[in-house]
């Protein structure tokens, strides 16, 4: 009888023990998942604040891009032809760039011999390059006549697409990406020399980016080339990809893209604006790009 109250203890002891374990195991995959938790919480945290001082620089640098495009000394004021400015903000390297829209090639005014062009210079089979001109200049066509290369609205239902040309003026440079037959290859080469803020049928040489003055150019990267070296500073003192500040800059719009190094890594962001000649609201955004890292 004692024997067997003995073993009937020793079982209840072991199941008591086993119990224990089990409690204790589960208590520490608790706690390793808590911890972890708290350090993926702590990462995110980090994170966001890295992403916030990102963008509080960048509109910063921002705000000291339009005091540089708005500086009455010649000698102050910042490139606008996409060369960079590199300065420090709170400590933290920052780098700015601005690109004057009137150096880029509008999507709804652009003369078809300049689209023409431009796709031709990123497009190596000429025959696929004037198909997608004809595509954009479709686009934009007030009616949508469809009269340059035969592409209908049926012709995207049949692509899959849920939409049909505009038959009217581009409202964005992303717009773009809609067009019959565009590719990501095709529109990262194009887009950073087009805009649809300019309204001209042309571009300004003294500020327009290579690729652009290769299209007015007739395609021709020599001529282009010369083009961009008679924008260099001379013996006379010349301050290349500046504006004179004589010129009334109400009205005009700029790109302005800037760089923020935090730790190693890059956030990227970028503004278009639009001076307004107003020294109680120097200007206005037009757009403001998302924030990318790397």
């Amino acid at each position: 009888m004692n024997e067997k109250r003995t073993s009937s203890r020793a079982s209840e002891r072991g199941i008591a023990l086993i119990a224990v374990l089990w409690g204790i195991s589960i208590l520490s995959v608790i706690a390793t998942v808590a911890l972890a938790t708290s350090l993926s919480y702590a990462r995110i945290e980090a994170n966001g604040w890295r992403e916030l001082k990102a963008r509080t620089i960048a509109e910063a640098s921002v705000v000291r891009a339009v005091l540089g495009l708005i500086d009455s000394r010649v000698e102050q004021r910042w490139r606008v032809d996409g060369v960079p400015q590199s300065f420090k903000f709170d400590d933290t390297n920052v780098a700015v760039s601005i690109q004057d829209e009137l150096g880029k090639i509008d999507l709804n005014t652009a003369r078809d011999d300049i689209l023409r062009n431009l796709f031709r210079a990123v497009i190596s089979n000429s025959d696929a390059a004037d198909a997608m001109t004809d595509r954009v200049l479709d686009w934009r066509s007030p009616g949508n006549l469809n009269r340059l290369n035969g592409v209908t609205p049926a012709d995207y239902k049949s692509a899959g697409a849920p939409f049909r040309p505009r038959g009217g003026s581009f409202q964005s440079v992303d717009e773009l990406r809609l067009v019959l037959g565009m590719t990501d290859a095709i529109y990262s080469k194009v887009a950073p020399v087009l805009t649809v803020y300019s309204r001209r049928p042309t571009v300004d040489p003294q500020v327009a980016p290579r690729l652009a003055l290769i299209a007015v150019s007739g395609g021709s990267s020599d001529s282009a080339d010369a083009l961009r070296a008679a924008r260099d500073p001379g013996a006379n003192g010349a301050h290349p990809g500046v504006l004179d500040p004589a010129l009334g800059l109400g009205g005009r719009a700029f790109t302005i893209d800037v760089d923020v190094v935090l730790e190693k890594r890059h956030y990227r962001h970028q503004a278009v604006i639009r001076l307004t000649g107003d020294p109680k609201r120097p200007y206005w955004i037009l757009a403001w790009g998302a924030t990318s890292r790397t």
